[in-house]
């Protein structure tokens, strides 16, 4: 037992009062005299005892009351930490306030995010005075990582609004305890609280004692406060994507939308908005069952070149963040084509990109080929050469690394065997394989990959193309481990997964792309140049180049977005220090980090884009750059939050772990963490017993009084 006053207890020495009144019993006795005290003898003698056991009942009756009203005002409580210390004897405090988006919802009392503030306060007020508190939020500010005392937190209250950005529960941890690390505060002078809806989709609960370290955060002592919203169904836009990577003016595509339901009820009708460069341009409408995604297709024809910003919409209430979706892209005015070829150029190839303003086509011979050219090309064809150098494997081999698109197209095969084979350095430090031996023998392509970009878009099925190419012999292609990779055209006798039996070959490597050809182009070896795969196979891969920017970020994001549209690798050495990011629809603007990632740009925020919307970068002048898209991460579009029942069977099922839980929907908050800290309050127990011991000593003193009246005898 332990006492929250102690000093109170000198005043114990009151029980000497009573005593000495017994002893001295300070009463002046009046002499009565009698003719006969025969009687008066006789109630003497038998009542002698009687009466010294009623005086001592009174006194202990008096000394027990004074004991138990000083004990009373002393305010003892019973700890059942035996050899602890208690939560009141914290000075140090931490408190977790959820202000992510899922706190906007409605616990029919109010929005989450006020009520979690009036808990905070609830919480301030039951502190000593001198307590220092750290209030941390999920903005992870810098400000946050520090203790403040319990009037400047109760200032920063009003100010905490909404956070795009969710924190998991190690995430919170982690952030509280590298504070208090700071100050050098022991684990058992900690107190941690902890005020959310506990989604389960963010605060992701530890099993066992994963979490926690045994002999450190044992002695924490942590207070989970769940905040419940109504229940509710919320239909959320989870993201977007293009129908094909494959970019062209007037060629038309699909935007693709995933709705999710997260609700128990089908929902009918939802209207979803598609608005391009701020004009609405189509509208449909879904029907999506309960706990169902599906994916809705919305036509978009792009009319010309240039940046493109829009954005997805539906209508749903309460959760209002994840109803928008923001989305940005850029179509370049033409693709740039490197064709280098060694003695001659397959003709075929300049029949199709020559004169066509869609392409800025080069085609060089090895001998002139100036190395400055290669890192502003999109896509670079290597035709039949036979011998590559080290220097220009060096630049092809950092092309494809940051982003860019490289053809093999093998050379003629040669009567010397031992002459190296075709690409074989190029191949074995982009793959890690090479292409193998010359086979002389008739094949015929049997199978395409309609799936993959390069065909699906004019392919429907393997009827659509009459005649499929043929050769008289092929180089078996690269059977790699290092990257992925994918066939896109098989010989009719290939093996299932057998990369050697492959007309063509994709593997990816970095953020590039490599393409392998099996068969050299001339007419001798193959008619593939004749047919109709040739065309929409080459064509696609100038529009099919790796490292295409995503349509969107994340706001708070801290990972890099890569702009593989600057090419030239010169405008942003002059400019870097003054390229910002600026909002489209409003006043934001910051600066960013800029790295050169080879071919690529890379731009870092550092978490300071915190709001969904649209974005331009632009230059000193105030140019567009580029356009930019941030979006709210989808993870607290579940509503499913961890019941009461279930974070005390988590509790439970944690060893030597000091974790409480209060709802504040049942008792007052402030009231139940001042029971938690006292422990077992004993002082309501001391006044009644005090009053007790007073009744006791009235009906003692009364029964006396009765019993020892002398009544006149009867006649």
């Amino acid at each position: 037992m332990q006492f929250i006053y102690p000093s109170f207890l000198f005043a114990l020495a009151a029980v000497a009062i009573p005593i000495v009144i017994h002893l001295f019993k300070f009463r002046k006795y009046k002499k009565e005299y009698f003719s006969n005290v025969a009687l008066l003898r006789q109630i003497q003698v038998e009542y002698k005892k009687q009466s010294k056991l009623k005086e001592r009942l009174i006194l202990s009756a008096r000394i027990l009351t004074i004991v138990c009203l000083v004990l009373a005002f002393a305010q003892p409580y019973w700890s059942s930490n035996t050899g602890k210390k208690t939560i009141s004897s914290q000075r140090y405090v931490s408190i977790y306030l959820d202000n992510s988006y899922s706190m906007e919802a409605s616990s029919g009392n109010g929005i989450l995010l006020d009520m979690g503030k009036e808990q905070v306060k609830r919480i301030l007020q039951s502190l000593e005075p001198n307590s220092k508190v750290q209030l941390l939020t999920n903005d992870f500010k810098g400000e946050e990582q520090r203790f403040l005392s319990t009037k400047e937190i109760m200032d920063l209250l009003p100010d905490i609004e909404v956070s795009p950005k969710p924190r998991t529960f190690a995430q919170i941890r982690q952030r509280q305890n590298s504070l208090c690390e700071q100050v050098s505060l022991a684990s058992e002078n900690r107190l941690y609280y902890y005020i959310s809806d506990f989604q389960k989709a963010t605060f992701d609960l530890p099993q066992k004692n994963g979490l926690f370290e045994k002999d450190k955060d044992s002695a924490i002592y942590s207070i989970f406060v769940p905040l419940d919203a109504v229940d509710y169904a919320n239909l959320s836009i989870d993201s977007l994507f293009l129908g094909s990577p494959v970019l062209q003016v007037n060629r038309p595509m699909e935007l693709k939308i995933k709705i999710k339901n997260t609700g128990g009820k089908d929902r009918k009708k939802i209207s979803v908005k598609l608005f391009l460069d701020q004009k609405q341009i189509s509208v449909t409408s879904v029907d999506i069952l309960a706990k169902e995604s599906k994916e809705v297709s919305m036509p978009l024809l792009l009319t010309k070149s240039g940046n493109y910003q829009g954005y997805v919409e539906i209508v749903d209430y309460p959760m209002l963040y994840d109803n928008r979706l923001y989305f940005s892209f850029s179509v370049g005015t033409s693709v740039s084509i490197l064709h280098i070829y060694d003695d001659t150029p397959c003709l075929s190839i300049p029949k199709l990109f020559q004169g066509d303003s869609a392409f800025d086509y080069k085609c060089i011979s090895l001998n002139q080929l100036n190395y400055a050219l290669i890192p502003s090309a999109q896509w670079i064809i290597l035709d039949a050469v036979k011998s590559t150098s080290s220097a220009l494997e060096e630049a092809l081999l950092h092309f494809v690394q940051r982003g860019g698109s490289l053809t093999l197209l093998p050379p003629l095969p040669e009567s010397n065997v031992d002459l190296p084979l075709p690409y074989a350095r190029l191949t074995n430090r982009l793959i890690g394989g090479t292409y193998a031996r010359f086979v002389s023998r008739l094949e015929e392509v049997h199978s395409i990959n309609i799936q993959h970009p390069i065909f699906n878009l004019a392919l429907e099925k393997y009827a659509s193309i009459s005649i499929l190419p043929k050769t008289k012999g092929y180089y078996p292609l690269p059977v790699v481990s290092k990257v992925s990779s994918e066939s896109l055209m098989s010989f009719a006798n290939a093996l299932s997964n057998s990369a050697k039996m492959d007309f063509m070959r994709i593997y990816y490597v970095d953020r590039g792309l490599l393409y392998c050809l099996s068969t050299p182009l001339d007419l001798d070896y193959s008619d593939f140049v004749s047919q109709y795969s040739f065309v929409i196979s080459f064509l696609n891969m100038a529009f099919y180049t790796g490292g295409s920017k995503a349509l969107y970020a994340s706001t708070g994001t801290e990972d890099g977005i890569y702009l593989p549209g600057f090419t030239d690798g010169t405008f942003w050495e002059k400019d870097m220090e003054k390229l910002e990011i600026r909002a489209v629809d409003g006043d934001f603007a910051c600066i960013p980090e800029i790295r050169n990632i080879g071919s690529e740009i890379g731009l870092f925020t550092h978490g300071q884009i915190r709001h969904a919307g649209n974005y331009y970068l632009v230059d000193g002048e105030k140019k567009k750059k580029a356009v930019l898209s941030f979006n709210d991460e989808r993870v607290e579009s579940l509503p499913d939050c961890y019941t009461e029942k279930e974070l005390k069977r988590w509790m439970s099922s944690l060893e030597n772990q000091n974790f409480y839980l209060v709802n504040p929907a049942k008792v007052d908050l402030q009231k139940a963490v001042e029971r938690m800290t006292m422990g077992v309050e004993l002082w309501k127990f001391l006044l009644i017993f005090a009053l007790v011991f007073i009744l006791m000593e009235i009906i003692l003193i009364s029964w006396s009084k009765g019993r020892f009246t002398l009544q006149k005898p009867q006649k």
